[in-house]
Formats: structure tokens, C-alpha cells, sequence
């Protein structure tokens, strides 16, 4: 039997869309995110699922209502650790509001991932470390089962520095599309392997 994760960004929302830093803001679905929920359990459909994890955030227990739409016995479980980096005065600011007020942030953030330490929030390195542990200590838990996990782009961010044997002072970022999947096995150690990264239903 296989250990394998499934992990998901949640669809669209108002602010993805108006291009505002949400951070740990409890922000909703658009109606384009919706469909992205239902797109994504479409894919579930006919895949075997054991387990559920998701972020408290409502936009990410919203995508996973629309994950779990045939799977009716499961529950999903929320896990405090699975919520969004938290992103302090940054926090709903536009795109462009925040690299005027936090230039030097701002350019930390695009050139050196690592060292990002938004204004009264949580550094890079902090989030990468909850967010890996979250992760581990979820699959640990559930070897040889199969995991759904909804969770948010930069924490998933971090995990694919973690997978790709990136350490805290060296994350990587790429585009992660709303409502992407992305799937990992793992061995007996719980060493991941990547299977695909940022597949986006139809």
C-alpha cells in the first residue's frame, strides 16, 4: 500500500481577483472559485480518498466542500497549522499599495523568498517550518491511506521547496495556479516523491 498526498489551493477568490494580500484574512470564493471546488471533485470522483485536512480559513473548507462533493463519509478534520502565512500590516492591502508603503519588504519577498518578514507577521522561515511539520505529522499519522489536504499557495509554496530538498534558507517560489492539484507518494521514512505539481482540472 502507498502513502500518498493530495494536495489542493483553494479556488478563486475576491481578493486572488483584485490582487489584495490576504494572509490569514477569512476571505470567500468567487464564482469562478467555485467552479474550480467543483472541477477539483470532479477529479476525486472515482479516486480513492481515506482522509481529509483543511485549513480553518473559509475559502480553503469552501474548495473542499466542493473536493468532497462524492465523497460523502468523510469528514474533513481542521488543522489550525494548515492556515495561510500570516501576513500583518500587509494584510489587505492591494498588489501595489503594499510595494509602495513596504518597498524593501516587497523586493525581499520577489528576491529572496527566505528572508521575507512581513510587518507583524510571520517570517518565510517560520511558515515553512509549521507548514512542513503540519504536513509530516499529518502523513505520519495515516501511512498507507491516501490524504486530501486543502491548504493555501504559499504554504504549499514552502512544501515544494521541502520536496524539491530546498532547507528554510533557500525557498523557491513558482506560480501555483487557484484550485490546483498537486500529488506526492512517500516512503516508509516519509520521504516524499513528487508525482505532479500544479495540475488544474477542467
Amino acid at each position: 500500500m502507498k502513502t500518498t498526498l493530495y494536495l489542493v489551493r483553494h479556488g478563486e477568490t475576491y481578493e486572488n481577483h483584485d490582487h489584495i494580500v490576504q494572509g490569514i484574512l477569512d476571505t470567500q470564493l468567487t464564482s469562478k472559485g467555485i467552479a474550480q471546488a467543483d472541477a477539483v471533485g470532479q477529479y476525486f470522483k472515482d479516486i480513492h480518498l481515506d482522509v481529509a485536512y483543511v485549513s480553518p480559513l473559509s475559502r480553503a473548507k469552501d474548495t473542499m466542500k466542493g473536493a468532497l462533493k462524492y465523497h460523502y463519509d468523510i469528514t474533513p478534520i481542521i488543522r489550525p497549522n494548515l492556515h495561510e502565512i500570516k501576513c500583518g500590516k500587509l494584510q489587505g492591502l492591494s498588489n501595489d499599495e503594499a510595494n509602495r508603503q513596504f518597498n524593501d519588504i516587497m523586493k525581499t519577498f520577489k528576491a529572496h523568498p527566505s528572508d521575507f518578514v512581513p510587518p507583524e507577521g510571520e517570517s518565510m522561515r517560520e511558515v515553512y517550518r509549521r507548514f512542513t511539520s503540519e504536513i509530516l505529522e499529518i502523513m505520519k499519522m495515516n501511512l498507507e491511506k491516501t490524504v486530501l489536504v486543502v491548504a493555501h499557495g504559499t504554504v504549499i509554496q514552502t512544501w515544494l521547496s521541502y520536496v524539491h530538498v530546498f532547507s528554510e534558507d533557500c525557498i523557491q517560489f513558482d506560480f501555483l495556479p487557484n484550485g490546483s492539484i498537486s500529488c506526492f507518494n512517500f516512503d516508509h521514512k516519509l520521504n516524499p516523491e513528487i508525482k505532479f505539481i500544479g495540475y488544474v482540472p477542467k
